[in-house]
């Protein structure tokens, strides 16, 4: 009965009250946003995501999962549900890496011996494939796979969120011919140590 009388308290709150208010955050950075609601504000304009069909659209302008770098600021879209996105908002200063928000980090000569890695850390191998360690949960760290293709702004999202498991256990990237593992992990503060193998 309780529980009930919460419930229906809660409902009742929500229907006296309605949704929270609108949100806008000031600057670039990683934000999950409202669908239709909530707002980022880069050097004084606004930019709210919304949906039409099945379509993600910002500034006019169309995107899906992944990288879109058709016009300033730069968006990489780590993950959306049916009215929520986990968006980041790239300055674009560093243009070849696939994501970089000014606080990240990026690794080259990746097999030389474990890395450290923290919050969305991009990694490079050869033919213009970059691993993209862009969301954490306790299970391990969700990875993507991206290939640059002609230019800076072209980008193939090749293979998503592969879980890199927070056990030790290797995962292989056939299309790189790479195993990597975490030799550590920690989930509150996003970090781990990680080990790239190359497949002969």
């Amino acid at each position: 009965m309780k529980t009930l009388f919460a419930f229906l308290s809660v409902m009742l709150a929500i229907f006296f009250v309605g949704c929270p208010p609108c949100t806008t955050y000031n600057g670039y950075g990683r934000y999950t946003l409202r669908l239709n609601c909530d707002k980022v504000n880069i050097g004084g304009q606004d930019f709210m995501v919304s949906k039409q069909g099945t379509d993600l659209i910002v500034a006019n302008h169309s995107f899906s999962r992944g990288i879109y770098r058709k016009t300033r600021p730069w968006l990489y879209l780590h993950h959306s549900t049916s009215d929520k996105v986990d968006i980041t908002f790239e300055e674009g200063s560093k243009a070849i890496y696939p994501l970089y928000t000014g606080s990240t980090a990026s690794i080259f000569e990746v097999y030389i011996h474990p890395w450290n890695i923290q919050q969305s850390t991009c990694a490079a191998f050869a033919n213009n494939f970059w691993l993209v360690f862009h969301r954490w949960t306790e299970d391990g760290v969700l990875v993507d796979l991206q290939q640059q293709l002609s230019t800076v702004e072209s980008w193939s999202l090749v293979q998503s969120d592969i879980l890199l498991p927070a056990n030790g256990n290797e995962v292989t990237v056939a299309q790189i011919n790479t195993k990597m593992s975490c030799n550590s992990f920690n989930y509150p503060s996003k970090t781990a140590t990680v080990k790239f193998t190359s497949i002969p």
